[in-house]
């Protein structure tokens, strides 16, 4: 049990809830949260500033197109772009035919490119290709300079990261082929990722997600913040996290 731990003794409270329970990360990470907001509270701080600190004044955010419909996803994006709230944009494709998703994505891009040539794009394949899949059509978004590719393949196949990586120029990110920090380590070890996604809730809480997050910056691994959908409590818990990590180009 975790009662009567001081909410100050963090590290011994994550030992605790591992050995009464494997894995279950996103309830290790609620208590995580709630630990670390009551330590800060009594000292009068923010959460950050348990971690080191701000490393930076604002933290990215890009805007997910999502609705696999290449009029209603140029249209989203153009009214963000306009009314000042994003610029950078991941759209998300695998769920059809791998040479027609890819041709809607590029043609999405494309569109909003020409409209707004500040744009960027990312494209996130939620683990929905094969290898060889992957090596047939990743050229295309680095044709189109897309800032990177988020988990093309399985989360098991980190044989086909690593031949990914070395196969192409655009950065490949690691997102569900990575829980934890000792993940963190062999991926980055293995050469299977060119950067990589850090979330608290998938991580088991802020204090492992720090921990991840220490792993790529000795490296020399830039991050992307991710979240999980939380509520807004879990996404101000992101916001204090991610401001303190200097290595944090994407979010």
């Amino acid at each position: 049990t975790v009662i009567g731990i001081s909410v100050f003794d963090q590290e011994r409270i994550l030992v605790a809830m591992d050995r009464i329970a494997a894995n279950n990360h996103f309830a290790k990470a609620a208590i995580d949260i709630a630990v670390h907001d009551a330590a800060a509270r009594l000292m009068g701080i923010s959460v950050s500033q348990l971690f080191g600190g701000t490393a930076r004044a604002t933290v990215p955010v890009l805007w997910a197109l999502a609705a696999a419909a290449y009029e209603a996803d140029v249209a989203d994006a153009i009214e963000q772009i306009e009314a000042g709230r994003h610029s950078v944009f991941k759209i998300k494709i695998g769920k059809g035919d791998a040479g027609a998703e890819t041709r809607r994505a590029l043609g999405t891009a494309t569109a909003i490119h020409d409209a707004h040539p500040d744009a960027r794009f990312v494209v996130d394949l939620n683990q929905a290709w094969d290898e060889p899949t992957a090596m047939r059509w990743l050229g295309a978004f680095q044709e189109h300079d897309f800032l990177f590719v988020e988990q093309p393949v399985p989360a098991w196949n980190v044989e086909g990261m690593i031949r990914l990586a070395s196969r192409f120029e655009i950065p490949i990110m690691a997102d569900e082929g990575l829980w934890d920090f000792h993940d963190a380590y062999e991926l980055i070890r293995r050469g299977a990722t060119d950067i990589y996604a850090v979330k608290i809730a998938k991580g088991g809480g802020l204090r492992r997600a720090f921990k991840a997050a220490a792993v790529a910056e000795a490296a020399g691994v830039p991050l992307y913040g991710g979240m999980a959908l939380e509520s807004s409590v879990g996404t101000a818990a992101g916001l204090q996290l991610f401001s303190t990590l200097p290595n944090l180009p994407f979010g």
